[in-house]
């Protein structure tokens, strides 16, 4: 699949048959939660039926921006950017033409320039619109999702509720009246939606809808797929898809006719331990309407039959390649002719796209954002965005409870599975409830080495903008919850090279965790806590290392001061720039305080910085300080030393109250694959030695893929205790 057509997944699940369900039972009549919503109802549905021909042609500007990140725990990244512009010139007895006028595409993790799409003739055509069809612009017609509300029968899948009433005041004085339908779904599945349509008071016509799905689409399990070679590895499930909102939008043109003003669309996939969030926009504007003044009606099905014979005779055409016409300078000659004026013009079926032969023109178009890289959306304004966020925060989510839960479990897979001189091989399971607005999580593991038992097991609320998290716990910890050392590249780096980065200790509590919706940026994380804190040892010094050299050992496992602890956590984030050749800042505030056995605090910042040099080279730029009250146990001092903190030297090399580090690098070459080499400095210890101490002094050189998603780097200790170490590991900040 495509990388551009991953946001546009939800549109193929609309478009997949309902399955069956107990649903078919419930009686109509249950359906309508008071009065007047079954005549609302009614007349929606009757509005759908009749389509109006009366607009012969239109003339528009229509722009699309898609956007597919990596959400990431220490930065996010840009996978995929594509935006166009177009004018488009659509008329009812003839082919539409449409000239694109901006398109350009950025694949910033593995191209260093912006190009332009290389598909944009198959790829403009869906801009195009028939003012006549009512599907909402996102594929919903009755033989493709049956689960559409307004569609004969649909009250076996929904519940119907009468909102507000909106009142827009034309520039003649003209008032249009809005009346909210909510539509509450009977069932979590990811065939119901949740959500509000706005109709017209007079016509019934749907001039606004916002909602989502009333259930994450588990792809594995609600997309039937019998072909055993599309298997997904076990440590890249589940498969999930979150729809945070679909919206469309309509406005009235000559007081007349409702035409699509803009679609808005977010979601995230989630594939085992990887979010990629999605963003989604089309806008519509600078309408020019050729109609006749009267409506001419006819009936929606007879619309919808002509509409498949187009498609079908589009397909064929478009399967001939041979029959491409190009046109240039208006006179026709043969595909792969001289090109003597700037427009190109790909005729096929009922399709015209013309487009300008100079690059540049269409890279930096006037009609398009500013910038690719901009971390906001821009084809909609600030104050649109606000009033969106407004009416997604009134969107209700599934059934509250169900009678039945949607389960996932995962017994002992290869993405439970990690290694470390503590656990060893440490074997897990999870399993996963799903009722509706609330998950019911757990999950159980056990080292090979250690044989100590650890669990999970929490009740999730999801927000639309917040989720919390409220569980109980046994758990192995690591000192520095930074060093990430349950990572997949933790993990193998302890079993190959023999370095484990982390000194860990045991807890047993519950937790109270409040931070932003999984698919949202990770700028903040709340947790509340008490639990009892214990110590770790080694239990193992097998590693590929110790097999090539016996006498080669893990160090030992600091060991924790034993307590209770009652506490919270807070970390706050910020970055800004997603261009890997360009500017990127960021900064981090983390602070932990706690009463108990032991009365302390702590607090850390850190501040980042990524820049162009000349030529392609780039560089980069971490500086970080931290203190801690001199009562704190020993797992919550500060440590230095390890991949994360100070390359070439152990993790834990020195440890204090106190600490400051540093690091600068230079890159060369792309973003795809890019050399790096490197130098770290830092120091941890007492306080009063803070402003006078020596620090450690490295220098190291290393290889980051695809803007440093992997990342393999060799360090060398310049001072005391010296050596070398070899660190393989995933989502590198710099």
């Amino acid at each position: 699949m495509r990388l551009f057509s991953w946001p546009l997944l939800l549109m193929c699940a609309l478009a997949l048959p309902a399955q069956a369900q107990h649903a078919d039972s419930i009686p109509v009549a249950s359906a309508y939660l008071d009065a007047p919503t079954a005549e609302l109802v009614r007349l929606a549905r009757q509005r759908r039926q009749v389509a109006d021909l009366s607009i012969d042609a239109y003339k528009v500007l229509s722009k699309e921006r898609i956007s597919v990140g990596l959400r990431g725990i220490r930065r996010d990244r840009l996978l995929y950017r594509r935006e166009v512009a177009a004018r488009i010139e659509w008329s009812r007895s003839g082919p539409a033409r449409i000239e694109v006028l901006g398109a350009r595409e950025a694949i910033p993790v593995a191209v260093k320039n912006v190009q332009l799409p290389s598909d944009l003739t198959s790829f403009m055509p869906h801009l195009a619109f028939d003012p006549a069809d009512n599907r909402l612009l996102v594929g919903w017609g009755d033989n493709q999702f049956v689960r559409h509300p307004l569609v004969a029968g649909a009250e076996r899948y929904y519940q119907y509720r009468t909102g507000t009433t909106t009142t827009i005041r034309l520039p003649d004085g003209k008032a249009i009246r809005l009346i909210e339908l909510q539509i509450i779904p009977r069932v979590s599945d990811p065939h119901n939606i949740s959500g509000s349509f706005w109709l017209e008071s007079d016509s019934h016509a749907v001039v606004q809808a916002a909602f989502r799905l009333a259930r994450d689409l588990d792809v594995m399990r609600d997309i039937d797929d019998d072909d055993p070679d599309d298997d997904m590895p076990g440590f890249l499930k589940p498969v999930r898809f979150t729809v945070d909102y679909v919206t469309i939008e309509y406005s009235l043109y000559d007081l007349q006719w409702w035409l699509p003003r803009s679609v808005l669309f977010e979601g995230t996939l989630r594939a085992g331990m990887i979010r990629s969030p999605m963003h989604y926009e089309r806008t519509y504007s600078q309408f020019e309407v050729r109609a006749s003044p009267q409506p001419i009606t006819t009936p929606i099905a007879e619309l919808m039959r002509e509409d498949s014979l187009r498609r079908a005779q589009q397909a064929s055409c478009d399967n001939r390649k041979k029959e491409l016409r190009i046109v240039v300078g208006g006179a026709r000659s043969k595909p792969g002719a001289a090109r003597n004026d700037s427009t190109i013009v790909t005729e096929c079926g009922r399709w015209s796209i013309a487009m300008s032969t100079d690059t540049a023109a269409l890279l930096n178009s006037a009609e398009l954002p500013a910038n690719v890289f901009a971390s906001g959306e821009e084809l909609v304004t600030e104050g649109e965005l606000r009033e969106l966020q407004n009416r997604i925060e009134k969107l209700g989510g599934g059934p509250s409870m169900l009678p039945t839960p949607v389960t996932d479990f995962a017994l002992f897979s290869v993405r439970q599975l990690r290694y470390n001189r503590v656990e060893g091989l440490s074997i897990g399971a999870r399993g996963d409830l799903d009722y509706g607005a609330y998950h019911v999580l757990g999950s159980a593991r056990i080292g090979v080495a250690d044989l100590s038992p650890n669990f999970e097991l929490s009740v999730e609320r999801p927000g639309n903008r917040t989720t919390l998290t409220a569980g109980l716990y046994r758990r192995l910890n690591p000192f520095d919850p930074a060093s990430r050392p349950f990572s997949l590249g933790a993990s193998l780096s302890a079993l190959v090279f023999g370095r484990d980065e982390a000194d860990y200790y045991r807890s047993l509590g519950a937790e109270l965790k409040i931070e932003p919706n999984g698919n949202r940026a990770r700028w903040y994380s709340l947790r509340l806590f008490g639990q009892r804190e214990s110590g770790a040892k080694k239990e193992t010094d097998f590693s590929l290392h110790n097999v090539l050299n016996g006498d080669y050992e893990f160090r030992p496992n600091l060991p924790a001061t034993a307590g209770n602890e009652y506490g919270s956590e807070l970390t706050l984030r910020v970055n800004h720039g997603l261009d890997p050749d360009g500017l990127r800042v960021g900064a981090e505030v983390y602070g932990h305080g706690a009463v108990g056995t032991n009365e302390f605090g702590r607090g850390a910042l850190t501040l980042r910085a990524g820049f162009p040099l000349p030529g392609p080279f780039t560089g980069a730029l971490e500086a970080a300080s931290g203190l801690t009250t001199r009562d704190a146990p020993l797992q919550h001092l500060w440590y230095v030393g390890g991949a994360n903190t100070l390359r070439g030297y152990n993790a834990s090399t020195l440890g204090g109250d106190a600490f400051w580090r540093g690091r600068a690098e230079i890159g060369f070459g792309l973003p795809a694959v890019r050399l790096v080499g490197f130098s770290d400095v830092g120091w941890a210890g007492a306080r009063a030695q803070y402003p006078t101490a020596r620090p450690l002094l490295s220098v190291g050189a290393g290889a980051s893929l695809l803007d440093g998603l992997v990342r393999f780097d060799i360090a060398r200790g310049l001072r005391a205790p010296r050596g070398w170490s070899a660190t393989l590991y995933f989502d590198a900040v710099l």
